[in-house]
């Protein structure tokens, strides 16, 4: 959820391993592409030999009619006169969603549970696909946005935008097209604002070891710097052993899974880089333990790589050799069907991005999605509604909230809930109960003054390496937000985000208040950074139980669990953070590619929601199309 991940590129193998990798890693690796020609695999504008068709918006529809209805980007989207004025408006006039979707009407009543960035993106795209469906949608709480919230406070000389979530987005992966997709049918292209690649927050990103910042090495930088840095910086110890991975022989056939420090400690022949580098990277992702984190479902493809090319670096040399790509099938057709879509002009201006954002936070997005469904006269909210059970019923499911007496029956329910939180309504699926999220602190801190900072970037992130006297206060990293983002805010100052605890707070029975929490956030930036001042503004959000920790084993579990929804005879179905990938992009996609296949009969095919869990990854060779 909170991916302050810094794009750490430490060594050339982990940068080559991220050039080509997907999934997991997708979440802390740099988008290659650049203006004009692409070289190398790289997952944006990429065509598949196979396919001819699959070209940006601009050149495709010079190739075809636009009254053909088979692609996505030909379904009615609204506009904003429309929202403007409260008019009644359908989201789509055809169910045409690729093609995989039929196109006969459906009329069922589908119940989505939870309103964050999952429900919202479930709901707007079942209402695409099926514009005659009833979508009445539960959350628990007073507001929707779920983690992602931003607001806009007045510091008395000036408004800035904290967010207590997510707070920038990136572009180059699968998952992200889903994403520039959304953007686009929401209207909300000229609200994006940009980080560029070139900016100081792009290019510093560091790691806090032992006792002081370190910047990291990124593409483009002297070797001889690179060299120096690594030798001279305790962080960078063990990096010659890992130069030899190649020589390291395969993981046993019979190894089903194994944690991220198992896997790339045995890979690259030593734990120093595992516990300095890898475990600050993932701080910033999962807020989790890499001991206790899964290498199968976070780095799906580095785990492909050894099993079929032997090790990492003959992976990568064998892929960016034959031009190859290594993705999923679902994966393959979200390209297929949004690739084409893509206006060149959003193209450009995001490709440009290390990370992007809105001039009002993210929580723009949460505004447009919830102003776009509520003027969709077949779906309903329910705000404040939590949900007790759910159970199969004649002819439909029901579910049970505390504010009805009575359950209420609809054709298929769909849950975007944390998957312990779905288990809990049901006896019925015991694998769910076993995947746990960890708590997670977000401290805002903003202050007048712009030179406080001892070094500017997008901020730090904090191993597990680092002492208990460096950072009792169990602090993942900082965020230097007024660096990575600009143009949100019309106060001068230095805006900072401090996370805390994530598994270091696993054993706690109680957190700390508010008060505790912004004295904690305040006391690391002192200590990390020298800054003694009082902030002018202080937030604290705690969000517990926020990411969901992908453990050894995830997968497995997951198999178990699609078995254990089949029960539900293809009337309930899981999407959201727990499953597939923690970001805002990751749960998009997730949410678009379930309801992707979802049967025009609801409940007469038994989609779950986990169809993906048993893909394997496929070796595609692409072909590279130049934008212009």
């Amino acid at each position: 959820m909170y991916n302050i991940s810094l794009q750490y590129h430490t060594f050339a193998i982990s940068r080559r391993f991220q050039a080509v990798s997907s999934s997991a890693s997708k979440q802390f690796r740099w988008a290659q592409c650049s203006t004009g020609n692409f070289h190398g695999p790289n997952p944006l504008f990429s065509r598949l030999t196979e396919n001819s068709s699959l070209e940006p918006r601009h050149i495709h529809n010079q190739r075809r009619e636009r009254k053909n209805c088979n692609q996505l980007d030909d379904l009615p989207t609204l506009n904003s006169s429309n929202v403007e004025k409260n008019e009644p408006i359908i989201l789509a006039q055809s169910q045409n969603y690729g093609s995989s979707f039929s196109s006969t009407v459906d009329h069922s009543h589908v119940a989505i549970i939870g309103g964050g960035i999952s429900g919202l993106t479930t709901a707007y795209y079942h209402l695409r696909r099926f514009p005659n469906a009833k979508v009445t949608l539960y959350e628990s709480t007073n507001r929707l946005g779920g983690w992602l919230q931003s607001e806009i406070v007045d510091t008395g000389h000036g408004k800035v935008i904290l967010e207590s979530g997510p707070r920038t987005l990136r572009y180059g992966t699968t998952s992200s097209l889903v994403t520039a997709e959304l953007i686009q049918d929401l209207g909300l292209e000229d609200e994006i604002i940009i980080s560029a690649k070139n900016s100081i927050a792009a290019k510093n990103r560091f790691v806090y070891y032992p006792d002081h910042l370190v910047r990291m090495p990124v593409p483009g930088e002297s070797l001889l710097w690179q060299v120096i840095k690594m030798i001279s910086e305790p962080v960078f110890k063990g990096i010659l052993p890992a130069a030899i991975e190649f020589l390291r022989p395969p993981r046993p056939e019979e190894l089903e899974d194994e944690s991220v420090a198992s896997f790339f400690t045995r890979r690259l022949g030593t734990d120093h880089l595992v516990n300095n580098i890898h475990s600050a990277i993932l701080h910033g992702i999962y807020a989790g333990d890499i001991n206790q984190l899964s290498a199968k479902s976070l780095f799906p493809t580095l785990w492909y790589m050894e099993k079929h090319f032997g090790g990492l670096l003959r992976g990568v040399f064998f892929c960016t050799k034959d031009k190859i790509e290594l993705i999923s099938p679902s994966e393959s057709s979200i390209r297929r069907e949004i690739i084409p879509k893509i206006t060149a002009t959003l193209h450009h201006k995001l490709e440009n991005a290390a990370v992007f954002s809105f001039k009002q936070g993210l929580g723009s997005l949460i505004n447009a999605l919830e102003h776009r469904l509520n003027a969709t006269p077949n779906f309903s909210l329910k705000l404040g509604h939590k949900i007790d059970s759910i159970q199969l019923a004649d002819n439909g499911i029901e579910i049970q909230t505390q504010s009805n007496i009575s359950p209420t029956k609809y054709s298929h329910v769909i849950s975007t809930l944390l998957p312990n939180q779905t288990s809990s309504l049901t006896s019925k699926l015991p694998s769910l109960s076993l995947i746990h999220s960890v708590s997670v602190m977000v401290v805002n801190l903003f202050y007048s003054s712009t030179e406080i900072l001892p070094a500017h970037g997008f901020g730090y992130l904090i191993p597990r390496t680092v002492s208990y006297k460096q950072n009792p206060e169990c602090a993942l990293g900082v965020v230097f937000d007024s660096d990575a983002i600009q143009g949100q805010d019309t106060a001068s100052g230095t805006k900072l985000t401090v996370m805390l605890g994530g598994h270091w707070w696993d054993s706690f029975e109680t957190y700390p208040n508010e008060e505790e929490g912004a004295s904690m956030a305040k006391a690391v930036v002192k200590r990390h950074l020298g800054i003694s001042k009082e902030p002018d503004l202080a937030r604290v959000k705690l969000h517990k139980d926020c990411i969901p920790q992908y453990t050894v084993g995830h997968q497995r579990l997951l198999s178990q669990a699609k078995n254990e929804l089949s029960d539900f005879m293809g009337r309930l179905s899981v999407t959201g953070s727990g499953y597939r990938g923690v970001g805002v992009n990751d749960c998009a996609a997730s949410a678009r590619d379930l309801v992707s296949r979802m049967p025009v009969g609801i409940g007469s095919n038994l989609t779950t929601g986990l169809e993906w869990v048993d893909e394997d990854l496929q070796q595609i060779k692409l072909r590279h199309t130049s934008i212009s």
